[in-house]
């Protein structure tokens, strides 16, 4: 039977638990074991880490207009693990204008288990990336926890909004170009179901994510909770807008929101999502390419004249693959 790699983790790490346990000699896993650096040095050299049982959740900022002087961000931050407890030194905002250089901002705690930091004012047109990180106190060799994992947050900063689209009226999307050969999960419009390896743990997200929406673009859609049932195989799938009209905005930028899995199923962590973008539907430059999964709905944002001519005839388009 094919085993998730969420599973895996899962009962590697309660071996760890289970071998520590097995180590105390006064029943009290809070002030450590007799050997437990070596345990733990020796499952952090096969990334099985009790800093994985960390929990950061940082609060999404809205874009911002130009009256604020710093941009607060709070974080929940708290640790489920037998042994250890999270450094507070450790507990940093990382934020960038310019995408490429970060800086760092500490947590301060505010009660419980919510802290907050700031990020400095910025100037309008800017675009701010942002991402919180984590260890455990006397083990920061043993796993740096960061959200989010992948893809920083991000928000902008004096912009207003001229194009919106929810998906929830076919505006004339192309499902398919002629070099695709995905024979299973194309594109469509639909409500999504969800499918899942582990009970409620989803691989396709049977949610839309717009506020009061239902309809999103899927690959595949069939009624069926298996991840097999309608996955992308045997190639390639490309879903194209329509063409968004920017010739007369200032400085445009682009936000979409999307989810993408491929950490289950038989080749797990190969597969690629790409995101292009094109100003004249001839040219294409890439925005985005990755392998790394999202943990459900995440958005991206790209300012468009570091790809292409802001036109008349500005297109993105979304190629899964197997």
């Amino acid at each position: 039977d094919e085993t998730s790699p969420d599973v895996l983790r899962q009962v590697f790490l309660e071996t760890l638990i289970d071998v520590l346990i097995a180590d105390d000699d006064d029943n009290n896993l809070s002030n450590g074991t007799p050997h437990s650096d070596a345990i733990l040095a020796a499952f952090a050299m096969h990334g099985i880490s009790l800093a994985s049982l960390i929990h950061l959740a940082p609060q999404p900022l809205a874009d911002q207009d130009t009256t604020l002087t710093e941009y607060p961000v709070t974080l929940e931050a708290d640790y489920g693990g037998p042994l250890g407890s999270i450094s507070a030194s450790s507990m940093q905002l990382h934020f960038s204008t310019d995408g490429r250089t970060f800086q760092t901002s500490p947590f301060m705690r505010l009660h419980d288990s919510i802290y907050q930091a700031m990020i400095p004012k910025a100037a309008a047109g800017t675009i701010v990336s942002y991402y919180v990180s984590a260890w455990l106190l006397n083990d920061s060799s043993h796993g740096v926890i960061r959200s989010p994992a992948t893809e920083p947050m991000k928000f902008t900063v004096g912009f207003q909004r001229g194009y919106f689209d929810d998906c929830e009226t076919d505006r004339n999307w192309s499902l398919r170009v002629k070099s695709d050969h995905a024979t299973t999960g194309l594109w469509v419009r639909v409500v999504p179901l969800g499918t899942y390896n582990v009970q409620n743990h989803y691989v396709q997200q049977d949610t839309d994510h717009t506020p009061n929406g239902t309809m999103c673009y899927v690959t595949g859609n069939l009624n069926d909770p298996n991840i097999d049932a309608d996955d992308v195989d045997g190639g390639a799938t490309t879903l194209t807008t329509n063409a968004i009209d920017l010739s007369a905005m200032n400085a445009p930028v682009l936000r979409y929101w999307y989810y993408y899995s491929n950490d289950q199923g038989d080749f797990p962590g190969e597969p690629v999502w790409e995101t292009q973008i094109s100003g004249d539907d001839t040219t294409w430059k890439d925005v985005q390419l990755t392998n790394q999964s999202t943990t459900g709905w995440t958005s991206d944002i790209l300012r468009v004249s570091d790809f292409v001519t802001p036109s008349s005839h500005v297109r993105l388009r979304f190629i899964a693959s197997n």
